[in-house]
């Protein structure tokens, strides 16, 4: 039956070798047993954590990892060391705009120690700004160079297109009159797919009202005004500042 006992924690070194031995203690009844058979274990030290990497503009911005010497940034065959925990992605000088690139950051130990970290993959994409500009229902923008296509998506509800406006009443047309929406462009292309986190740019779209048919006037008669019925039977106030001035003169 196998056995488990706690035993005080015993510092040892890293990188050192240790020869290891179990024996059975006397409990008072009986002898204590001789050693058991004689195993060697090795302490190597673990690896250093994974930086956690965020992206701010072109920066990518990474916390101090305890024990790294240095930060490896590479990119397929590109790389750079660097001891600070910030690396701009401009020195990537083979990035294109449009496209998206995977880089690796990696905490370095020192030589000979084989604790590197694992790599915190990023997925960067180096877009041109989109800027919007809503004229009623038609949204526009700015075209993106090696953009294949543009993601325009409200609510859950999207289109995909090539060109650099939208109608939202045409191709989003279940959105409820009157209320607001938050409409969110994105870039895309074959080769990446979208890149919701570095191109989408957002702006707020209210779905307008109908519009009432005007009213047709159809005669006067003295100080009274008759027109034709309204549908709704709405009066714009507009009509209401008409009929007060006919009515004093």
């Amino acid at each position: 039956m196998l056995k488990k006992f706690w035993a005080r924690a015993i510092e040892l070194m890293t990188n050192e070798e240790y020869s290891i031995q179990v024996q059975a203690l006397d409990s008072g009844k009986y002898k204590s047993s001789d050693l058991s058979n004689e195993f060697k274990y090795l302490k190597t030290p673990e690896k250093l954590e994974t930086p956690q990497v965020r992206v701010v503009d072109n920066f990518l911005l990474w916390d101090i990892v305890d024990g790294a010497r240095a930060y490896l940034v590479k990119e397929g065959d590109v790389s750079f060391e660097t001891a600070d925990t910030y690396f701009n992605v401009n020195r990537f000088l083979h990035f294109r705009q449009g496209m998206s690139y995977s880089i690796d950051v990696i905490a370095l130990a020192e030589p000979n120690q084989n604790i590197d970290s694992d790599s915190c993959d990023i997925n960067y994409g180096l877009f041109e700004k989109l800027v919007l500009d809503l004229n009623e229902s038609i949204l526009s923008w700015n075209e993106i160079p090696n953009t294949e296509y543009y993601r325009v998506a409200v609510e859950g509800n999207h289109v995909e297109v090539t060109d650099t406006s939208v109608d939202l009443d045409e191709y989003i047309p279940d959105l409820i009159k009157g209320n607001t929406y938050q409409v969110t462009v994105i870039l895309g292309n074959d080769e990446g797919g979208f890149y919701s986190t570095h191109s989408g740019e957002k702006i707020l779209y209210k779905k307008p009202l109908d519009k009432i048919k005007a009213p047709s006037v159809v005669d006067i008669e003295g100080t009274t005004l008759h027109w034709a019925e309204v549908e709704l039977h709405l009066l714009t106030k507009s009509l209401l500042a008409i009929m007060k001035r006919l009515s004093k003169n």
